[in-house]
């Protein structure tokens, strides 16, 4: 349901088990996630579906330190947030960004990137991107050859390409159809509001521009509204707390974290021409993707130096993000195209779109022509043969947590009495030096390789750093409430109830563009609000037994498998390997085994279904198979002995078994593998429509 906030009286009551504030693409993958729950949920967005400039310039604030963006410039404040601009680019952290590196102050964060890996199936579907693979063995024969760089300091990633998904746009109708799912348009979270003496969160203060306000009443509230917005609405919130919400420690705000992109010298090939089709955006089969140079951890950890991944490029080429501009001068013309996009006028949209782009990006690409001239007149004395020509390369780099790099409130105001904020955005020397550093490492392996060499690029080349636009860490994550805001499930240390999503969240940035990542965490955080604030559930399912016992969540459960079937292929009959079952301890050492998932030839899509997964394997049942729970009981009785079995709010069993596992009647003639031995049996019931 769609709900104009100028239109709700202010005696209107609008209470709800969740409100998450902000449309994008931490809010909506929630709110995505949950549709189906029964809970009632409030999704609450400033603007609507068109871009308008008074609106968008509640996003102005000022700019203190390094050299940055116009605040309302580089974020949407519309549904769909900044997923209506952006670039597309898809790749989780690696694993070493999660953990503590003694090289990096106050780097760690409190979970693991295994703790995410079962959501990126699903984080790959939101963002339409045709696997959740991104390892280079996945990807050789399907992309042009890489730089021979293995065994080294250097190895070739590759990362996706969304087709620019906006979340809105693709799962807006779908919300608005969802039982229990109110959309709250053109309304403007003013304040978070505290219960009398408590630490829980009562709800939200909204106000419109035309002037009125009223209160979203909620069990929980999660903001979502970016790493600039998310903790200005904490520190606004003085009430009840004079120093703002989350902020005891004096760290909301602090830590902002950008990617430094900038060009920075040049890769010389030796002798014949080095191809770099692998890193110029390859199509294949249903996607895009692109190679990239990056250090390896192993690198990093011996040279104790911070993350990056370098671009090969051509000698001109574009940088940064385009149409940067603000709203009074970019929205008239975003309407345009909006329209145009939506007709039959679609293919000149497109053109005109390119048009601007290139026109947008004319000056950048003549100076980077002018700068890859330059580092060839600089090797011309080296000798025959003669370098014709050079790959220009563009870093993006990690940066180092800085408490000192900051979102501040400012004593401006915005046209709803709100103070503005002003961000302080600092580039270190421990930034640039580690870019150096690499640059020459890459040097010294080229030539050892005989593939070329580096030339370095000018002393002033800090001075061309830029922002991705990527904000993150204000708001970051710690099991220690003096060194972070949030906890390891993304709730406010000093609050019962109020959580935060997004990259704000993220105590360390890699190199990877944040959006994976942050969509991740966002099913991760919905499938803990499905069930108040307990082990997953949803697509992937948990029960945790005791402190003594395991905690076992089933990525791919029915209504994946059914998808697959409804597909037709062939093999899903059979079984396919579709994800894994992860047993977890509590308290020890984790165990990992593969996921098999065998689909009966009975089976429809939109059938209701029960997996049984035992000993790594599993067999999907439909529903219209008589299934006798005590009979199965009795049955896993006669097998273990007294089983252990622990409800997690009706949606899972978990079944402790200390002997050899209960194989389902017939397992075997679709696989023997299940009959393996193994230590648990897992069964978990679902019904979801198939999309």
């Amino acid at each position: 349901m769609l709900v104009d906030a100028r239109s709700v009286s202010e005696q209107t009551p609008l209470v709800h088990d969740l409100c998450v504030v902000g449309a994008g693409a931490a809010g909506i993958a929630i709110v995505e996630r949950l549709r189906h729950s029964g809970l009632k949920i409030c999704l609450v967005e400033s603007g609507g579906s068109e871009p308008h400039v008074r609106t968008q310039n509640l996003y102005r604030g000022r700019s203190v330190g390094h050299p940055y963006f116009r605040l309302n410039a580089c974020r949407f404040r519309m549904l769909g947030g900044s997923t209506n601009r952006w670039g597309g680019w898809c790749r989780p952290l690696d694993p070493l960004d999660f953990e503590s590196r003694d090289w990096v102050p106050l780097s760690g964060w409190p979970i693991e990137s295994d703790d995410l890996l079962p959501y990126h199936p699903a984080t790959a579907r939101l963002l339409r991107l045709p696997t959740a693979r991104f390892d280079l063995g996945f990807w050789q024969g399907q992309l042009p050859p890489p730089f021979p760089l293995e065994g080294g300091e250097f190895e070739n990633t590759v990362i996706q390409y969304s087709p620019q998904v906006n979340f809105w746009e693709e799962y807006g109708a779908r919300l608005l159809r969802a039982p229990g799912v109110t959309v709250l348009v053109y309304a403007n979270a003013t304040e978070i509001v505290l219960e009398p003496n408590s630490a829980r969160v009562k709800g939200i203060r909204v106000r419109t521009l035309g002037g009125h306000g009223f209160e979203v009443t909620a069990r929980a509230v999660v903001l979502a509204a970016g790493a600039i917005e998310n903790p200005r609405l904490l520190l606004v919130s003085r009430h009840e707390r004079s120093a703002g919400l989350g902020n005891e420690h004096d760290l909301v705000g602090r830590f902002f974290m950008e990617h430094l992109h900038v060009p920075a010298g040049h890769l010389v090939p030796a002798g014949v021409a080095i191809r770099r089709d692998f890193y110029a955006q390859p199509a294949w089969e249903s996607g895009t993707a692109q190679g990239f140079i990056t250090p390896t951890a192993e690198a990093q950890r011996r040279l104790r130096l911070l993350s990056c991944s370098i671009g090969v490029e051509a000698e001109s080429y574009r940088i940064g993000t385009s149409y940067l501009w603000p709203p009074e001068i970019l929205f008239g013309p975003v309407r345009l195209y909006r329209q145009l996009r939506r007709g039959r006028a679609a293919p000149l949209a497109d053109y005109l779109d390119s048009a601007a782009e290139n026109a947008y990006q004319l000056r950048r690409k003549l100076a980077t022509r002018r700068a890859a001239r330059q580092a060839l007149r600089n090797v011309s004395h080296l000798p025959e043969p003669t370098p014709t020509h050079v790959h220009s390369l563009y870093f993006r780099a990690e940066q180092a947590p800085d408490p000192s790099s900051r979102v501040v409130l400012d004593r401006r105001r915005d046209a709803l009495g709100v103070p503005q904020v002003a961000l302080d955005w600092r580039v270190n020397s421990v930034d640039t030096d580690s870019i150096l550093a690499w640059l020459s490492r890459l040097d010294a392996e080229l030539l050892i390789r005989g593939l070329g060499r580096v030339v370095m690029p000018p002393d002033d080349w800090p001075e061309g750093i830029i922002g991705g636009p990527h904000h993150m860490g204000t708001t970051r994550m710690s099991t220690d409430s003096r060194r972070g805001v949030v906890d390891e499930h993304c709730r406010v240390h000093s609050l019962d109830n109020l959580y935060v999503a997004g990259s704000s969240v993220f105590p360390t940035s890699g190199y990877a563009n944040p959006t994976f990542t942050l969509v991740a965490l966002a099913l991760r955080l919905a499938d803990r609000e499905r069930v108040g604030g307990d082990a997953g559930a949803a697509d992937v399912r948990g029960a945790r037994v005791d402190d003594r016992g395991l905690v076992a969540i089933l990525e791919v459960a029915a209504a994946d498998a059914l998808e697959l079937r409804r597909g037709g292929d062939q093999d899903t009959r059979r079984g396919a390997l579709l994800g894994r079952l992860v047993l977890e301890r509590v308290r020890g050492e984790e165990v990992r085994q593969d996921l098999t998932v065998h689909v009966p030839r009975q089976v429809r899509g939109g059938d209701r279904a029960r997996v049984n997964c035992v000993g790594g394997d599993a067999v999907l049942v439909p529903s219209a198979c008589r299934f006798d729970r005590e009979e199965h009981v009795r049955r896993l009785r006669l097998a273990v002995g007294e089983p252990r079995i622990v409800r997690a709010r009706g949606e899972v069993d978990v079944v402790e078994d200390h002997r050899r596992p209960h194989v389902p009647a017939g397992a075997e003639r679709h696989d023997p593998r299940v009959a393996r031995g193994g230590k648990w049996v897992v069964q978990a019931e679902r019904e979801r429509e198939v999309a």
